[in-house]
């Protein structure tokens, strides 16, 4: 993991992130998040999956628009026709030394859950958006599922670490109902579960069938630079 936590000025999703928030708080998410980079393509992003005791459990990999911050699923990818997700784990843990590695998946960012036991905890789809709403709404502790069913979130072998906490869930547009009903193990295992409408509520056609999630609506409000404005139009970094 350390050694792919290198060559950042050719790491897209990184790029984004400076032209975003800057260099201070792209370092701190860095940080944060284990973000690393890889050379299966130029550009190449690494999320970690890093459980609540520090074991690395997965390495994904994924290619950023640089400018846009949106994942290149299409014919723009290098490699078309390729899976546009790349599981590394399994090569990168045996190169290690780890002959019999735990590759079971785990929410992403669960390793924060041992440093700030009184937070709140907020559920998103993508890795991106753990990430953008950790500086937009640093109230809560921002994990990911890293997919509608991703790490299969739902079995009590995933979201376990979740007893007793305060959860609300954010489902992409679209995912409301699923998430809905993927949730019932959750209600009965936390202190509580909340799954916010917000996004169902306010939504155009347009949202729905763009498949928007909650960190879209702060960083769409500046069509030239992306910025997250808050309500004053100012950049949240500034707070920061």
């Amino acid at each position: 993991m350390n050694r792919t936590m290198q060559h950042y000025e050719a790491n897209h999703f990184v790029c984004y992130l400076k032209n975003l928030f800057g260099e201070d708080i792209t370092r701190d998410l860095i940080n944060r998040f284990h973000i690393g980079t890889s050379k299966r393509w130029n550009g190449a992003t690494v999320f970690w999956q890093v459980d609540h005791e520090r074991n690395i459990r997965q390495a994904k990999v994924m290619l950023y628009n640089p400018h846009t911050g949106r994942r290149i699923k299409n014919d723009q990818h290098p490699k078309p026709g390729t899976a546009k997700i790349y599981f590394a784990g399994k090569h990168i843990l045996r190169q290690s030394g780890n002959q019999d590695p735990n590759l079971q998946q785990c929410l992403f960012g669960a390793h924060q859950l041992t440093t700030a036991s009184d937070k709140p905890i907020a559920i998103v789809e993508s890795e991106k958006t753990a990430i953008l709403m950790t500086v937009i709404a640093p109230t809560h502790i921002w994990l990911a599922t890293g997919g509608t069913n991703g790490c299969k979130w739902s079995s009590v072998d995933v979201c376990g670490i979740l007893a007793e906490r305060e959860v609300i869930l954010y489902p992409d547009l679209g995912c409301y109902e699923l998430w809905q009903d993927k949730s019932k193990l959750l209600q009965a295992l936390t202190h509580s579960t909340k799954i916010s409408d917000l996004l169902e509520q306010h939504a155009t056609e347009n949202d729905k069938k763009n498949g928007l999630d909650v960190a879209d609506y702060f960083i769409r409000r500046d069509a030239d630079y992306g910025w997250a404005l808050s309500e004053r139009d100012y950049p949240y970094f500034w707070d920061k």
